[in-house]
């Protein structure tokens, strides 16, 4: 596991470059920090195609967007294409997990 430090109301993306890319890929915010309605779009870029992906927010499943989550957005929410993940975290939720 890594651990960073993100500003808030940005996105945060990681590329896998090597030949494993997981197929279970966790974000987690540290809440005590957040304050209510801070946001992050946390990005997941796969080397290899994927057929699907989906996410659930602090253990939930969530709606896929029919586009890409942008930070004006109101809802938690994730898109998948191009091998990209993309998930809006708004606070107080804390955690988003891909499955791909």
């Amino acid at each position: 596991k890594y651990g960073m430090s993100v500003p808030a109301n940005k996105v945060v993306t990681i590329e896998f470059q090597s030949a494993y890319n997981p197929s279970t890929f966790d974000w987690t915010a540290a809440d005590r920090f957040r304050q209510p309605n801070e946001r992050n779009i946390f990005q997941t870029l796969f080397k290899e195609v994927r057929a699907a992906a989906n996410a659930t927010f602090d253990g939930v499943l969530g709606a896929m967007m029919d586009r890409r989550p942008t930070l004006q957005d109101t809802k938690n929410g994730y898109f998948f294409a191009d091998k990209v993940a993309s998930a809006l975290v708004i606070a107080p939720t804390n955690a988003v997990q891909f499955l791909a």
